[in-house]
């Protein structure tokens, strides 16, 4: 089991190296981290580790992660990244199952990736109202702590706390319709109503999405997608409107790393035996 946690470390560091470096991370990387790591399980189920704490939960993972990366969560890399740490560390040492705490350690992480960012550009900024909405998630989360001193719950509500805030930082910036926003990540949906060019706010916050009434268009010229911008958006997009809004492109790669020394940190807080 250690060999896999090692591997799973080292895989997942230099993967955030490749991911802030050149903003890619290698196929060789993670196919070669999932390959060995089914190959791990193989071994250990073989041996007699529990093969439902192992084969059940890759067999629901795979498919989630694949959800989570055609819901734009991330992109294809971190998608075969996280498919490569699961692969490696189905167990925690003790024999408990790891899926499961570190799948919630990405929700929170992916939940709070928009405030994050939009922290660091109101700092660049000086935006000391963007900066008061960046610090009540930490003021509800030591709240909650301090009511229920627990640490999982605390986390829990500074994850929801921090994606509400989210929108009220500086999360989108404006660029030009070229050919080199292709794969960007458009954060407005452009349509026709009624013979008029409408533009919607794309809302960072994954609440406001699930809650949020979605506005009837005539005709969508250009939505967000998980693929970003593609080369048929941007030819529609240059008749229409001469800049448009999108998601500043950060690496993931470091938030999983994150995520994944946390999980190994906190140990198994979710009882799966």
């Amino acid at each position: 089991m250690w060999i896999g946690v090692a591997i799973a470390i080292v895989g997942a560091f230099a993967a955030s190296y490749f991911d802030v470096k050149t903003r890619e991370i290698p196929n060789w990387l993670t196919l070669g981290m999932i390959a060995t790591g089914l190959i791990l399980s193989s071994i250990q189920i073989f041996y007699g580790a529990p093969w439902v704490l192992i084969v059940l939960p890759l067999a629901l993972s795979f498919p989630l992660i694949w959800l989570m990366w055609r819901a734009g969560l991330f992109g294809g890399g971190d998608a075969k990244l996280l498919m490569g740490i699961v692969s490696l560390t189905p167990l925690f040492p003790d024999g408990s199952s790891f899926i499961p705490t570190f799948f919630l350690m990405i929700a929170l992480s992916t939940f709070m990736q928009f405030f994050i960012f939009g922290v660091q550009e109101a700092i660049k900024r000086k935006d000391g109202k963007a900066l008061v909405f960046a610090l009540t998630p930490a003021g509800i989360a030591c709240f909650v702590y301090f009511i229920t001193h627990s640490f999982l719950i605390s986390i829990f509500f500074l994850a929801i706390a921090a994606d509400a805030a989210s929108p009220f930082l500086p999360y989108r910036k404006k660029v030009e319709v070229s050919d080199e926003i292709r794969g960007e990540m458009l954060a407005e949906t452009i349509g026709i109503r009624d013979g008029n060019i409408v533009r919607i706010a794309e809302k960072p916050s994954f609440l406001l999405k699930i809650f949020s009434r979605k506005d009837k268009l005539d005709e969508v010229i250009a939505a967000p997608s998980h693929t970003g911008i593609s080369a048929d958006d941007i030819k529609k997009l240059k008749v229409f409107c001469s800049e448009v809004y999108v998601f500043p492109s950060h690496p993931m790669a470091p938030a999983i790393f994150a995520a994944l020394l946390i999980a190994l940190l906190t140990g198994n807080i979710i009882p799966t035996r």
